[in-house]
């Protein structure tokens, strides 16, 4: 179960991050645009639902190929996020609606982070919740209280932290 904690909480993270595309699409449209990329509110609330798809399926059956795929959707948001920083760095980032900052050197390290979660449960084949979480000690509920936890930290670090920083240096 080691390698779950880490990918259930980059899962998690993408189902929020999904679920604010949905509910608030302009950042993300305006972050596909400035990628080059085109976008309407139906593209950036697609993309919330494949992430919402993807974070969920993970979390609840795990497995190489979803850990491979968060993986790599992370990868994807790493390039993203560097690539926006060089072209258009006052843009925000897209992943949070309207709480989302411009990508920082923290964004990259967050993204590079889930793509290491998935690349690390990919590698170990981890089981998912569905996969034997009840027989974990008290039927994995400390664990999943950390998990949740955890991921809304890095929700945080996401979307306040950056602006704390910000306001710190002036």
């Amino acid at each position: 179960m080691t390698a779950f904690g880490p990918l259930a909480v980059m899962a998690i993270v993408l189902v929020v991050s999904g679920a604010f595309k949905i509910a608030d699409p302009r950042s993300s449209e305006d972050m596909l645009r400035a990628l080059w990329l085109g976008s309407t509110p139906a593209a950036a609330r697609t993309l919330g639902a494949a992430e919402i798809g993807l974070g969920a399926a993970t979390v609840l059956s795990a497995g190489r190929l979803l850990a491979a795929a968060l993986a790599s959707v992370y990868l994807v948001f790493a390039i993203a996020s560097l690539r926006l920083r060089r072209t258009a760095p006052e843009r925000s980032c897209g992943c949070f609606g309207s709480r989302s900052t411009p990508p920082s050197s923290l964004h990259v390290a967050v993204d590079l982070g889930g793509c290491a979660a998935g690349a690390a449960a990919a590698a170990t084949g981890a089981p998912g919740a569905i996969g034997g979480w009840w027989r974990l000690p008290y039927a994995g509920v400390p664990e999943a209280i950390a998990i949740a936890v955890a991921a809304w930290l890095v929700v945080v670090v996401m979307t306040t932290l950056p602006a704390t920083l910000a306001a710190a240096r002036r």
